[in-house]
């Protein structure tokens, strides 16, 4: 669904000079307190999200946890803050996963990682998509984790029009191109109406990854996601 703005925005970005997020070595001296407008986290805080994908019902789960991890970046030590995400297809529990967030002193949110569990008849068959920044080093960690290296710029601060970034999971876990295309969108779904809504396009050059769009509401997080064959839309929040 999009609202007159949001297929303006989409016009005028393809002319848009595109400027990339920036790019210097971030300094994390509160990472905990996350104050991103786009990307709100409080310990207890949850979003609800319906969909469908491939001809099956989708239901996720996002829960803010209370729980940090400590990542080593540039011999400091960076406190993140932790985010479950469950995933279920026709009722059925098959993916959970612990993602990894702190706030740069810039206001940018970054990602030190993502472990996932692949779940089948209620039992974890596999880590896919797994990475870390420094790689496994806690005793649960799966040994398949991707040892990225650095965090990923996961929202800057004040993200502009024709702006990208590289959020996510490293190459060649998943090679991933953020892109804001509209910066004052409109968009209904069942958790509300909102408005200013930030649209940003996902693109990868893996062939098998799909394109994909997401809308950010300030001060609520993503309110919909939308690829080719799966749409999510937020049915409640406590955002």
């Amino acid at each position: 669904m999009n609202s007159p703005a949001t297929i303006l925005c989409l016009f005028l970005v393809t002319s848009a000079a595109s400027a990339p997020a920036p790019s210097e070595t971030p300094s994390f001296g509160d990472p905990t307190s996350i104050t991103n407008v786009h990307w709100p986290f409080e310990p207890g805080g949850i979003r609800l999200y319906r969909g469908h994908g491939d001809g099956v019902a989708l239901v996720v789960v996002e829960r803010c946890l209370a729980a940090t991890r400590v990542f080593e970046l540039g011999g400091e030590l960076v406190e993140c803050v932790v985010l479950e995400e469950c995933e279920y297809a026709n009722g059925a529990l098959f993916e959970v996963s612990l993602q990894y967030f702190a706030q740069a002193d810039d206001g940018a949110v970054y990602m030190f990682g993502e472990l996932v569990a692949e779940i089948e008849d209620g039992r974890i068959v596999g880590h896919g998509g797994s990475w870390l920044v420094g790689g496994p080093s806690a005793p649960r960690d799966p040994s398949e984790a991707v040892d990225a290296g650095a965090p990923t710029v996961f929202m800057p601060n004040h993200p502009q029009l024709g702006e990208w970034w590289l959020p996510g999971n490293p190459y060649p876990v998943l090679d991933t191109t953020a892109t804001v295309v509209c910066e004052d969108a409109e968009l209904e779904v069942p958790a509300g109406a909102f408005d200013r809504v930030l649209v940003v396009r996902e693109t990868s050059a893996r062939p098998d990854v799909e394109d994909e769009r997401k809308w950010w509401a300030p001060k609520v997080g993503v309110v919909q996601t939308q690829s080719k064959d799966e749409q999510l839309r937020l049915v409640a929040s406590s955002f």
